[in-house]
């Protein structure tokens, strides 16, 4: 052979990486996937075969026909089951041996046509249950939305285009189910055609769907429109966006066309929507980001930077992540009038200085508030956030300080989920041991939560200033994070 025409590795990568561009072959530069090449592309169409495939197309064998209508019904497939697929002669052909067959099921993770289950502790090469999106019959149900509209915030994606094409639809669902874990109903995902409902965490669901040339999003809360936090709204827009960059991305590279990122957000706009009468108002984003207010179709006026504070949620009870959200962004000077303010003695805000002592003034302050709640209810009196702004108006504080957080361990519980009688329970047996009290806190949140993910975790470490971002970004280099 003659070496000097022989291409070296970097060569080598850019020649299969162009003539996969082509068309010609499929080769994907990712770890695991960059050992194999696929020389004839209608290869994986027919493998595909094996699970995407219509009713009347199923194979003879009853075992083999259970699986698949398995499939189609739950969009669930286990691996071994997929393996017994592959056992038909005319996949055999093409996936001879094991090792093609472990390469095939990690590309096909890769293109987001199998999800290994968010909830999942396995990795990559562990899986042994996937979802496959674009299997699933299930029409969403009729009443998806009914009965959410007062306490959800909702998203709209518009391609400009006429309709988005199934195969983007699919990759969009995928890419959403591989980001937050699926919510279970009567022991079913809620995964439907186009469609899908999903847990942020304890507190927060989000709906997803694609209509015509639209991307519908619903971020809805168990309890008001008021308790949705502004972090998790801004994190949920900012995958959504990224997923449907990175979609329209692969979807126009797979038809020979590259785009740069700035191009791809040329083909869509985002609009955000707040509940009116039976309605939804949308409002482009670029204007709800310049803008403080507008008047809808309806006549009513909305406002962009506080989209919650009616008069009617002003009159609901303030759960334990208000009040410490709202203790940890007060400063302490300041605080002393505002408990006052709010009915409470100057004896009763010493004996919690006392009683606290050795531990941060923000979590202190928490404390008070949530005493102040309990000694209204003890009153028989309905404590409201109501009170709360009215208090913090009279000490010349901004009254939407009831949106905003701060940083210490009673909050992170807060945010976890944890109630506030298991954090207090936790500050006494670690008073000085921010470490010990740390370390209990999160014990006690993998114990009790149903949502245990990063993503959760990382939510609130991020809202308690404390790095979430940062510490996804270097789990995420870890060998057994993928």
């Amino acid at each position: 052979m003659n070496d000097d025409l022989a291409l070296n590795e970097p060569q080598m990568e850019d020649f299969l990486v162009v003539q996969h561009s082509l068309g010609k072959l499929m080769y994907y530069s990712h770890p695991g996937l960059n050992n194999f090449i696929i020389i004839h592309p209608p290869a994986l169409v027919n493998i595909l075969r094996s699970i995407v495939t219509d009713e009347k197309f199923f194979p003879e064998d009853e075992n083999l026909r259970s699986i698949l209508k398995i499939l189609t019904e739950t969009g669930k497939i286990y691996k071994t089951d997929l393996l017994k697929l592959w056992q038909q002669e005319h996949f055999l052909q093409y996936m001879p041996n094991d090792t093609t067959q472990e390469f095939v099921v990690q590309l096909l993770v890769h293109l987001d046509i199998l999800i290994i289950p968010k909830d999942s502790k396995q990795t990559h090469s562990e899986a042994d249950v996937y979802l496959v999106p674009c299997m699933i019959k299930s029409i969403r149900p009729s009443d998806f939305n009914f009965g959410l509209e007062e306490r959800t915030i909702c998203l709209r994606y518009s391609l400009k285009r006429h309709s988005i094409p199934t195969a983007l639809a699919y990759k969009l669902i995928g890419g959403s189910v591989n980001a937050w874990p699926l919510k279970y109903e009567s022991n079913r995902p809620c995964l439907y055609h186009k469609a899908a409902v999903m847990h942020l965490n304890e507190d927060n669901e989000l709906r997803i769907w694609v209509e015509d040339k639209q991307l519908m999003v619903n971020l809805t809360n168990k309890n008001s429109l008021l308790h949705i936090s502004p972090d998790v709204t801004a994190s949920v827009q900012e995958c959504l966006t990224k997923n449907l960059d990175v979609s329209l991305s692969f979807h126009y590279k797979s038809f020979g066309r590259k785009m740069k990122l700035t191009e791809v957000s040329e083909l869509y706009t985002i609009e955000v929507g707040i509940p009116c009468c039976s309605n939804v108002c949308f409002k482009s984003l670029q204007d709800v980001t310049n803008d403080d207010k507008w008047t809808c179709v309806n006549g009513k006026e909305h406002t962009t930077k506080y989209l919650c504070l009616t008069d009617e949620e002003l009159r609901t009870e303030p759960s334990d992540k208000h009040l410490v959200r709202l203790g940890c962004h007060i400063g302490i000077n300041l605080f002393r009038d505002f408990f006052i303010y709010l009915g409470m003695e100057v004896k009763e805000w010493e004996d919690i200085n006392s009683q606290y002592v050795g531990h941060s003034p923000k979590g202190i302050m928490s404390v008070a508030l949530t005493q102040w709640k309990h000694s209204m209810l003890s009153r028989l009196k309905d404590p409201t956030l109501k009170d709360l702004c009215d208090a913090l108006k009279n000490v010349e504080l901004d009254s939407h300080l009831i949106c905003q957080i701060g940083n210490c361990p009673l909050q992170l519980g807060v945010e976890l989920g944890l109630s506030f009688i298991e954090i207090e329970h936790s500050l006494f047996s670690f008073p000085k041991d921010l470490f010990g009290l740390v370390e209990d806190i999160l014990t006690k949140w993998r114990r009790k939560s149903k949502v245990k993910t990063i993503y959760s975790l990382m939510l609130a470490l991020e809202r308690v200033n404390a790095g979430g971002l940062q510490y996804l970004l270097e789990i995420s280099k870890l060998p057994h994070a993928k």
